[in-house]
């Protein structure tokens, strides 16, 4: 802890491993009965086993090379750790680690600023969203590591810690080639968090540089890792343009239909359900609106049909940092209200206002959680799961495991510790 310098309290310790064990208690679940076949897990435990095993981000489920897809450096790491451990369970539990540590960095931050009862709200409103959670209990992405370093970076940052900043800075560039976009939007708002300071505008403005230099760089090396030397990925901006210049030039040629695109039901809707749980206290805090601009534009631009589920998939971890960020701000704005609001009930009694948190909190960890959904679909089809596993595990014993395999998503997580794995619906699409 000589980099926080702050000796942690024991009840932040309990519950974030109280998280750990319950969230991964979710994912070992889950994992049991084969219920993760969304493609994404089985991806990443194939391209850990091949390089694991000296094939280095090698991936037949996703051809040829995972870098062809994301440029996800980072995840070389944690090779040796899934070389000891080679299971998906390994990424299930790194997945729930990230998460949950993230929590330490985002206490510190709102110990800096807030009373320990409002310190406290904002670690628990942390550790039971129902969209962490989400990120946490939807397949393995490696951008949930990024909640953890972009708190890490802003603590760094309010605390000029110059060395470790740009440490961390470095570490969410090697996530993954987009989390660039992320960093310089924090790099936005760290130019405009307070009145002229110059180490303010310089980590701003370099935070701002690295981070595009960064994202036109891996762009570019992803698409030589491509089959067709192309980003992929461009295709969801199609509307606009196919490249970076492209997309560009879309957006001030059509404003008008660029508004009509963003300002619509789905994605007002989208944004007031990732504020619901916090009793919309962020909004109380505006201007940190500026570390969202850019992941908001990366998602909000991609073609009709894919942002309904945004707050359910792991994209939301591109979010969510910055909302947590407004949330501590958001209290600590309550208590520099003018007088003459301040002299309103609303804003003078904070037990109210806590107990709404709360409320909120806990409300929609219930009913919006899918760690509460999944417990209540796991006790409701238990017989049914069981079953379904004994069957499952009867095939999966009849392949060998130096068998090249072409297989349904079902069987993809279970049958992807191999170097040639193929799924049936990708070959027939092709």
């Amino acid at each position: 802890m000589s980099i926080l310098k702050q000796k942690l309290p024991n009840w932040l310790l309990i519950i974030v491993a109280l998280y750990i064990l319950l969230l991964f208690g979710a994912s070992f679940i889950k994992y049991y009965f084969h219920l993760y076949n969304a493609y994404d897990l089985a991806i990443y435990n194939q391209v850990f086993w091949n390089s694991a095993n000296g094939d280095w981000f090698e991936a037949s489920i996703n051809p040829p090379s995972y870098l062809g897809d994301h440029f996800e450096i980072l995840l070389a790491l944690f090779v040796p750790l899934y070389k000891i451990f080679p299971t998906p369970l390994t990424l299930l539990f790194l997945q729930t680690l990230f998460l949950a540590l993230a929590a330490i960095p985002l206490y510190l931050i709102a110990n800096k600023y807030l009373s320990p009862i409002w310190t406290k709200l904002v670690v628990a409103a942390w550790l039971l969203n129902p969209f962490v959670h989400s990120i946490n209990l939807f397949e393995y992405h490696s951008i949930a590591i990024l909640p953890l370093f972009l708190f890490l970076l802003w603590y760094f940052f309010i605390t000029n810690r110059g060395v470790y900043f740009f440490i961390t800075l470095l570490l969410i560039l090697l996530v993954r080639e987009d989390a660039g976009i992320t960093s310089a939007s924090f790099g936005l708002l760290m130019l405009f968090s307070k009145r002229f300071n110059y180490k303010y505008i310089t980590f701003g403005i370099t935070t701002i540089i690295l981070s595009a230099i960064w994202v036109i760089v891996a762009v570019k090396l992803v698409s030589l890792f491509n089959i067709g030397e192309t980003y992929k990925f461009f295709e969801l901006y199609g509307w606009l343009g196919n490249s970076f210049i492209g997309i560009v030039q879309g957006i001030v040629k059509n404003p008008v239909a660029v508004l009509r695109h963003i300002i619509r039901i789905d994605t007002v809707s989208m944004w007031l359900l990732l504020l619901f749980p916090l009793s919309l206290i962020p909004l109380l805090a505006p201007r940190y609106l500026i570390a969202l601009i850019l992941p908001l534009f990366q998602l909000y631009l991609i073609k009709e049909g894919n942002r309904r589920l945004i707050p359910f998939l792991h994209y939301v971890a591109l979010l969510i940092p910055a909302i947590f960020i407004m949330l501590v701000y958001g209290i600590l704005s309550l208590n520099r209200q003018p007088i003459n609001l301040r002299k309103k009930w609303v804003f003078n009694n904070k037990k109210i206002i806590g107990l709404i948190a709360i409320t909120a909190i806990l409300y929609f960890f219930i009913f919006l959680s899918p760690l509460t959904r999944t417990t209540y679909f796991l006790i409701s089809n238990l017989d049914n799961l069981y079953e379904k596993r004994r069957v499952a595990e009867g095939i999966i014993k009849t392949i060998n495991i130096n068998d090249s395999v072409i297989s349904s998503e079902s069987f993809l997580l279970a049958l992807s510790k191999r170097k040639y794995l193929y799924d049936i619906g990708h070959l027939w699409h092709d």
